[in-house]
């Protein structure tokens, strides 16, 4: 009989003492991320460092876009009103160059993890391709912020510069998710040359659903992104549904109301989700519980919407409500990569093991 390895077999029932009924589906290899966020090396501690300074980065982004601090600093970048460092602060200069300062450390932090993974972890296609991920928003991010100081916020760059900051978030968490899980098979004593990071899916319809709201994710957060930056969302009230009429409004009161309209499509989207992970619970428990994950944030994300126009765009609701769409967006993206096809390592010729 040849050699399967244990992440591409199908379940099997257990008929054996249970008097002909069906026993408990076995779990196969690669669908438990137990532990994935317990450091157990100095790469796992480094690589959630980082992603807690790119959550900073991005939260001192989000304020800077919520208080129109974003030209504190001027037109000059990487200066700050022509200085390196400022000798005259307000909230607005503080705020913006907290910002700038809180992505260069970041940016530092990911460069030395993206080296350290691939040196440990190369092999593995979802480290390269997560590092890749991580590495382009940082730069991506840099240069739509310059852009945008530049040519003095405009709001469809804007709504971009906030999109892409999510690459790099999403890619640095993923990459935490996966370097905890290699460490803890590792330290289980199992061969990084025989582990495979998920199983096979049984139904692939699963896998259009999550890809179809990955996509509806980030159309939602940039549609979201462009109303903050519009300044659209201050001008309307009420909820759920807004007390402004046209001629009170005019065009704000489209963009809020396709943005509340996609919001409870999201919803929507996420019960749906749900139920078809909820088949797949025996077979691949991990995509269950992350579209449970899913539907818990977003139901978050609409209450969090409602704070936001109750409290008339105060910062820490602002705050709240895209910190809550960024791990949305993350859950989202981990669930993209669960239900992708197994990958092995592949052995680095000429290549040298880092041992943290």
């Amino acid at each position: 009989m040849a050699d399967v390895h244990p992440a591409v077999r199908r379940p099997v029932s257990s008929q054996a003492g249970t008097g002909g009924r069906r026993g408990r589906r076995i779990r196969p290899a690669g669908t438990r991320f137990t532990g994935g966020w317990r450091p157990r090396s100095l790469l796992h501690w480094w690589s959630l460092a980082t992603f807690i300074s790119l959550f900073v980065a991005n939260t001192m982004g989000f304020t800077d876009t919520v208080t129109g601090s974003a030209m504190g600093c001027g037109p000059d970048w990487p200066l700050c009103n022509g200085m390196l460092i400022p000798d005259h602060w307000t909230e607005a200069v503080a705020i913006e160059y907290t910002h700038r300062l809180s992505v260069m450390v970041a940016g530092v932090m990911l460069m030395a993890l993206a080296v350290w993974a691939l040196l440990r972890h190369g092999g593995w296609r979802e480290v390269r391709w997560l590092v890749g991920l991580a590495l382009g928003g940082v730069v991506g991010e840099s240069t739509l912020g310059a852009l945008t100081v530049k040519f003095v916020n405009p709001p469809a760059l804007l709504a971009a510069h906030l999109g892409v900051a999510l690459w790099s978030f999403v890619g640095v968490f993923l990459l935490t998710v996966v370097i905890g899980h290699l460490d803890q098979e590792q330290a289980g004593g199992r061969s990084a040359n025989g582990l495979a990071l998920r199983a096979v899916l049984p139904r692939h319809h699963f896998e259009r659903w999550v890809w179809f709201a990955v996509a509806y994710a980030y159309g939602a957060m940039y549609l979201g992104a462009y109303v903050a930056s519009t300044g659209a969302g201050g001008m309307i009230q009420g909820w759920p549904l807004p007390r402004e009429s046209w001629h009170q409004a005019h065009w704000a009161l489209v963009i809020d109301v396709l943005h509340r309209t996609v919001a409870l499509g999201f919803v929507t989207l996420m019960v749906l989700l749900v139920r078809f992970g909820r088949r797949q619970r025996d077979w691949r428990p991990d995509l269950y519980r992350g579209s449970l994950w899913a539907l818990g944030l977003v139901l978050a994300q609409a209450f969090s919407g409602a704070a936001l126009v109750v409290s008339h765009l105060a910062v820490w609701a602002f705050v709240l409500h895209v910190t809550i769409v960024s791990f949305l967006f993350a859950v989202l993206c981990y669930l993209g990569m669960m239900v992708m096809r197994p990958s092995r390592r592949v052995p680095q010729a000429n290549s040298r093991s880092v041992v943290a």
